[in-house]
């Protein structure tokens, strides 16, 4: 048992290693980057309320706070390869009940929009680690 647990560590740190040796995109990928067309404010929140409303547990309950788009990228995980995805970005803030009926909290996000298309999503944790949603 001790064994099979030393070997499953190892191997951990052996892939973690190797994942943080992926280089990731240089200044000139992110300035040559196809950002796509510019998306408008109305859009984006349309399409962000209709995610949520798939997602949430009570969806009626939500409160937003959604930004203004902006131009920027945003770049994948080691284990993803590091690949960058330029468009718009929106960042997010959401607040709905639970399973409970509690609020639980104003919950920060960040979506990644091309050519007026909802492409990728972050859900932000308070020290500001980014949690793939998509």
């Amino acid at each position: 048992m001790r064994q099979t647990i030393t070997k499953l560590l190892m191997a951990f740190f052996v892939a973690a290693s190797l994942a943080g040796c992926a280089s990731g995109p240089t200044p000139q990928d992110i300035a040559n980057a196809d950002y796509g067309t510019p998306v408008e404010k109305e859009s984006t929140d349309a399409q962000l309320k209709s995610y949520f409303e798939g997602h949430l547990k009570d969806p009626y309950s939500a409160q937003y706070e959604f930004g203004v788009p902006e131009k920027g990228y945003m770049i994948s995980s080691s284990f993803e390869g590091r690949q960058l995805y330029a468009g718009y970005i929106v960042t997010a803030r959401v607040n709905a009940k639970n399973s409970y009926g509690g609020y639980v909290g104003m919950q920060t996000y960040q979506f990644l929009f091309q050519n007026g298309k909802l492409v990728r999503g972050n859900h932000l944790s308070p020290s500001g680690l980014a949690n793939r949603l998509f």
